[in-house]
This record gives C-alpha cells, structure tokens and sequence, in this order.
C-alpha cells in the first residue's frame, strides 16, 4: 500500500519529535517578517547575508557584523575538519591529516602554513592539512623544513 502525502507529513513530524525538536509557527507583524526571516537563516545562507551587510548596512556597524561572521564561519569550518579528521584514516600516498607544533612556530612559518591551505584548531592547537591533494607535495616539502621545529605528526583523530 502506497503512503498518502498526510502519512509521509505524520512519519515526518514524529520523526521530528524523536530527535527533540519542537514546531514552530510565528505571527509577526508584517514589517518584522525580514527581520525574523533573517534571525532564522542557516549557516549556508551567510554568503548572501555577507553580500546585503557589505551594501545596506553603516560602515561602523559593518565592520563588526563582519568580523562576527567570520569568526563563526571559521568555529563552523574547524569543527567540520574535527569531524573529518576523526571520520577518515590518512591514506599512504599523503602527509599526516594534522600537525602540532612543540613551541608556538614564529609568525612567519604560520604565513606560510596559511598560504598553503593548512587551517588552524585554536580549540585541539593543531594544523589540518588541506583538503586538495595538488597542495600534498607542497605541503610535504614545508613539512621536511618544518622538522628544525620539533613538530608532532598526528595521522590518527584527536579524541
């Protein structure tokens, strides 16, 4: 027997409901509609909010809001890298998924980290390498100098 749209729409909302979330349905006035929808939007939809920031808003006030973004896109794309490096076994043919510095490395060498695609975990204080393997031979000649700074090679996910 074939499920009806009501069926598919009951399944849905229970499932819903199991995994803690709650409905909701909102009134607002009509000049607050923007406003709500705005407050409600997922982090795929910053690209778009950056752009409207960027024309609509006052400089002061943009500066701000800009760095706020940033600062969360970044928590969000670590967080994500955190996951991946726990998900994934590093392969044979690549460098280590992380690296951690004994020191903190000058300024200079942490440019170079950044410039080649390498990101930073201020939370597990380590370096994730990029995700493109056409920056994997560059990354692992930096990675030969980088021996001079007793670093720690981590392939196996932080836990």
């Amino acid at each position: 027997m074939t499920k009806t749209s009501a069926q598919y729409q009951r399944d849905y909302i229970a499932a819903q409901k199991a995994k803690g979330l709650k409905r909701l349905v909102l009134w607002v006035q009509p000049e607050d509609v923007e406003t709500f929808q705005l407050a409600a939007q997922q982090p795929h939809a910053l690209g778009k909010l950056r752009k409207r920031i960027r024309t609509e808003i006052e400089p002061g006030i943009r500066d701000g809001l800009e760095a706020d973004l940033t600062r969360k896109t970044r928590r969000a794309l670590l967080a994500q890298r955190r996951a991946r490096a726990r998900r994934l076994q590093a392969g044979s043919n690549r460098p280590p998924e992380m690296i951690r510095f004994a020191k903190r490395p000058p300024g200079r060498l942490r440019n170079r980290l950044k410039a080649q695609g390498w990101d930073y975990d201020p939370v597990a204080a380590v370096w994730h390498l990029p995700d493109d393997p056409e920056a994997w031979p560059a990354s692992e000649r930096l990675l030969d100098e980088l021996d001079a700074y007793d670093i720690e090679r981590l392939a196996e996910p932080l836990d």
